[in-house]
């Protein structure tokens, strides 16, 4: 029998996001971020660019919590 994978709170993890970037940018510089935070930041920055070519799909916030949670 399958079990439910564990909640996230993702706005705890953007939290921490902006805590890393302000306390240890020289570290962030170097590393690489894997996992559901890290479609979470490549998510903003795709919108953030507004590039017509790659628009971020609209999701509701359930769509949207499930397909990070895929990660």
């Amino acid at each position: 029998m399958p079990t439910e994978a564990p909640k996230v709170d993702w706005e705890r993890v953007k939290a921490c996001l902006v805590a890393l970037h302000r306390e240890a940018r020289p570290f962030l510089n170097r590393a690489m971020l894997i996992g559901g935070a890290a479609c979470w930041f490549y998510r903003h920055l795709l919108e953030r660019a507004a590039d017509p070519d790659f628009p971020v799909p609209v999701a509701s916030p359930g769509d949207e919590a499930r397909w990070l949670s895929k990660d």
